[in-house]
Order: C-alpha cells, then structure tokens, then sequence
C-alpha cells in the first residue's frame, strides 16, 4: 500500500462532503502487450488507473466499472444531511483506498459499558480502486472514556457489499440505498451489540489466562509487550477486547494492515468465551 496517508477530522457532517474533493480519482485505461517493435492491445482487460498518484491500481474486467471515492463520499454526505443525521470522525485516504469511521452524534443513549460516556455507534465506509475491498459498509462503534475505535465486522450480520456494476448510474444509486438502509440497521442493532458488551463484562478471566491467549494470538514480540502494558490489572475479557482496541486505535506506527489486523482479533475476543479463548490458546501449544 502507499505510504502517503492522509487524513482528515471530520467534525461535523458537512466535512464529510468536503472530503469528496480531497480523494484520489481514477479512469479506465487500455492495456497492451508486446516490444519496442509492436504492440497488440489486450481487448477484454482494463487498467485501473490512479491519476492523482499516476499508477495503475489494479487490472480489471473491460466491463469493470470504476466508482469513485469522490461520488461514494457525495452519496454519503447527502444521505447523511437528507436523513438529518450528524456525525463526526475520521477520513482516511490510502489512495487507492479510502476509509471513513464515523460515529452518530445525535442517536440518543450510548451502549453502557463500565465507564461514563459509554459507546457511541456508527459506520464505517469503505471503498478502493485496486480491489483490496468493494465498496462496503460496516457497523462501527466509539468508546468515548478511551477513544477506541471498534470494528465489528460480519458476525452483527450487518455488512453491505456492492459489485462494480457495469451501469455506473445503477452503481450509485446502489450505493445511496444501501446507506440509508444500513443506518437503519445500525440503529436497530442496539440491543445486539449492548448483550455482546454484557457479556465480556460479565466474564471473568485469570489474568495468566489472558496472557496466555495475547501468547497465541500475537506473535511480535514489541505488539505483545505494549498490548500486555494495556492489560494491568485486567479481570474480564472486556479489559482484553480493549486492550486490543486499545493498541489498534492508538499503537504508534501501525500500519493500515496492521490496524485491521488487532481489529480481527479484538472480534474474535468479542464473539467467544474466555473459556474458549483460553482453550483454544492451550491447544495451540
């Protein structure tokens, strides 16, 4: 992935339409292969080409069709202000990549957990020209006494998918539903994630117990070492989902793959018991 990261606060909803004219654009390019005496032109592939960074993303289907960062962060903004919806949160641009974690600010009662402020729920919107991921839609979550980020992934059964359709004009009008239908859902998943969170809460663990698991799950040593100094005085395997959320919010240096990486982990800690985490952990010794 490109290095040049950039990203933007987004503190009120507008901003979200302001950074529709920061991203990076693309356009379909014609490939061919041959010499310095000849060259035949490939028919049924495209280059995807990145013409801010003035790279080719990714080759693609000749009936690939491209949607942009720019129009998907549109879409958004206007679904957004049409639904009188306010967020705030983070644009990340990756280039050919973009992600935006975004958290309601006007949707009542947090989930509770065991600190003031509780968890803010959200989205998290995805797009990229070299086909790392389509355009996607996740649920997305904030806890506000630490400021981690929290990624749910598919197990809230709540992610969307869209094909690159052929018909850009069905591609986005697409998009537009799937946002308007998935904030609903969002927004109706309250009560799920709030017995998930019960849950790790509620589930004691040795601390010997969850060092053995962070053994198994985190194989360099500097991740292990800085995630343990998160864990002091751990009793839950609430205090190890955070720690791990902790480290992918907050950790210096980590790369995007990286941050995805914990967030994974911090799911599978979320989705099973400490019994299970621990057994598992044992018999992968």
């Amino acid at each position: 992935m490109n290095k040049q990261w950039n990203k933007y606060p987004i503190r009120e909803t507008v901003d979200v339409g302001d950074c529709a004219g920061k991203v990076d654009m693309a356009m379909p390019v014609k490939l061919f292969y041959g010499n310095d005496l000849e060259t035949i032109p490939i028919e049924d592939w495209i280059g995807v080409f990145n013409m801010n960074r003035g790279n080719i993303a990714t080759i693609a289907s000749k009936n690939y069709q491209i949607i942009q960062h720019r129009n998907v962060l549109q879409i958004l903004y206007d679904t957004l202000t049409r639904l009188n919806i306010q967020v705030q949160g983070r644009m990340d641009n990756f280039g050919n990549k973009i992600r935006a974690d975004l958290i309601f600010v006007n949707d009542g009662m947090p989930i509770v957990d065991d600190q003031n402020g509780g968890i803010k729920l959200g989205i998290r919107v995805l797009n990229s020209y070299n086909k790392t991921t389509s355009f996607r839609l996740e649920m997305y979550g904030f806890r506000t006494i630490c400021q981690n980020g929290m990624s749910f992934g598919g197990r809230m059964g709540i992610m969307e998918s869209t094909i690159h359709y052929r018909n850009q004009e069905i591609a986005y009008a697409d998009i537009a539903k799937k946002i308007e239908l998935f904030i609903a859902r969002v927004m109706n998943s309250r009560d799920v994630l709030q017995k998930y969170v019960n849950e790790m809460m509620e589930d004691s663990m040795e601390f010997e117990s969850m060092v053995v698991v962070l053994e198994k799950m985190l194989k360099v040593d500097k991740h292990k070492t800085k995630v343990l100094a998160l864990m002091q005085g751990a009793k839950t395997r609430w205090d190890l989902y955070n720690a791990l959320t902790n480290y992918a919010s907050h950790g210096e240096h980590l790369t995007p793959n990286l941050q995805q990486h914990f967030e994974t982990l911090s799911q599978r800690v979320m989705y099973s018991t400490g019994a299970r985490l621990y057994q598992e952990a044992m018999v992968a010794v």
